[in-house]
C-alpha cells in the first residue's frame, strides 16, 4: 500500500520537479548572454565584446580611454565615448562621442570635446529608429546638465527640455514614445544632486511626469523591452564612505510605488532588463573593492549570479540584440 501511495505521489509531483529543473536551466542559459561592456582587462578602461564565450577588445588607442558602449536598435553600430587616459574619474568634461562597427571597425569622431559649445557631454543613446540620438550636455563650466537630441551623425542637435533645472540619464523607450531621465522637481530650489528624481515625457519634450517621490538620488533608468518598466539605480546611503552604497529599483511607468530589488552593502550601478523581463544584468562594487563585476539576478533580486570573474574592473554592460 505505501508503495502505491508513494508512486501516485512521485507521479504527481513529477510535473513539479520537471519545472523545477527547467528554472535552474533558464539561469545557466542566462550566464551565456552575449553583450559589450567596459573592461580594465587591457590595463586601461577600454569596450569589450563577449559572444559565445569569447572575449574581444574593441578599442584600442594608446592615450584614449573608451567607455559606456551603446549597441544601436540594428545591432550594427554601436556608441561609446572617448576622453584622455587616466581621466576616466571626469570624463564627462573631457569626452567625445564616437560611432564604430559592432566588430570594432571604422571608428569615426561624432561630437568632439567642446563642439556646439558644450563643456560636458554624456548618456548618449539611440532612439528605437536608429535615427536619433539622445544625450545629457551642460553649455556652462560647472552648469547644470539639459537634454539634446542630434540626428545619428550627431548634427542638428535640438533641445528638448525647456524649463530650468537639472536633466540627465536619457533614455528612449523602445516603441519609442517616451524618454526617461532623472530630473530635478520643478519646484526644488538648490543644488544638490541628492534632490534627482525619475521623470517620464513624450518623445517630443511633451507632458513631463515625474514619478519617483522619495528622499533618493536615482539614476540610469533603463526601459524593459515591452516599454512598461522602468529599472534604475539608487543612493541608499549618499555619505557612505566615498561613493556611498547604491541599490537598484524598479517600477512601471503607471507611476506605482517602486520596488527594491537589490538593496545591499554594496554598490550597485548600470542595471538593465534581460529579454523578456527575466532579470536584471547590472554591475556591482562590494566593500573595500575598487573594481566593478558583472551580476544577473532575478526580478525580485533573488539568486545573483556573477557573469565575470571579478578579477578586472568590469562594467557599463549592453547586451547584444
Amino acid at each position: 500500500m505505501k508503495q502505491f501511495v508513494f508512486l501516485v505521489l512521485f507521479l504527481l509531483l513529477l510535473p513539479f520537479c520537471a519545472k523545477l529543473s527547467f528554472a535552474q536551466g533558464e539561469v545557466d542559459t542566462r550566464t551565456k548572454l552575449n553583450f559589450l561592456f567596459t573592461s580594465s582587462r587591457s590595463g586601461k578602461q577600454e569596450i569589450w565584446k563577449k559572444e559565445n564565450g569569447v572575449y574581444t577588445q574593441l578599442t584600442k588607442e594608446k592615450k584614449q580611454e573608451s567607455w559606456r558602449a551603446r549597441i544601436s536598435p540594428d545591432g550594427k553600430k554601436v556608441l561609446f565615448y572617448r576622453s584622455p587616459s587616466g581621466s576616466f574619474s571626469n570624463t564627462t568634461e573631457k569626452a567625445s562621442l564616437w560611432v564604430m562597427n559592432i566588430d570594432g571597425s571604422e571608428q569615426t569622431l561624432l561630437i568632439k570635446q567642446g563642439d556646439n559649445g558644450w563643456v560636458e557631454q554624456s548618456g548618449a543613446n539611440w532612439s528605437p529608429d536608429g535615427q536619433k540620438i539622445i544625450m545629457a550636455v551642460a553649455v556652462e563650466k560647472n552648469g547644470p546638465l539639459t537634454i539634446m537630441v542630434t540626428d545619428n551623425q550627431g548634427k542638428n542637435p535640438q533641445q528638448l527640455i525647456k524649463r530650468k533645472g537639472y536633466f540627465a540619464d536619457p533614455a528612449f523607450s523602445p516603441d519609442g514614445n517616451w524618454i526617461a531621465y532623472v530630473a530635478w522637481p520643478e519646484d526644488y530650489i538648490g543644488t544638490s544632486l541628492g534632490h534627482l528624481e525619475i521623470f517620464v515625457m513624450k518623445a517630443d519634450g511633451s507632458e513631463e511626469t515625474r514619478l519617483t517621490y522619495d528622499e533618493f538620488r536615482d539614476h540610469d533608468p533603463a526601459w524593459s523591452l515591452d516599454s512598461k518598466m522602468l529599472v534604475f539605480e539608487t543612493a541608499t546611503r549618499p555619505g557612505n564612505i566615498i561613493v556611498g552604497k547604491w541599490g537598484i529599483r524598479t517600477m512601471p511607468i503607471a507611476a506605482e510605488e517602486p520596488k527594491n530589488v537589490v538593496f545591499n552593502e554594496a554598490v550597485n550601478l548600470m542595471p538593465q532588463w534581460l529579454p523578456g523581463r527575466n532579470g536584471l544584468i547590472f554591475q556591482q562594487v562590494t566593500y573595500l573593492k575598487n573594481r566593478a563585476q558583472l551580476l544577473i539576478v532575478n526580478t525580485d533580486g533573488s539568486n545573483p549570479i556573477p557573469i565575470t570573474d571579478g578579477k578586472y574592473d568590469d562594467k557599463e554592460v549592453n547586451l547584444l540584440p
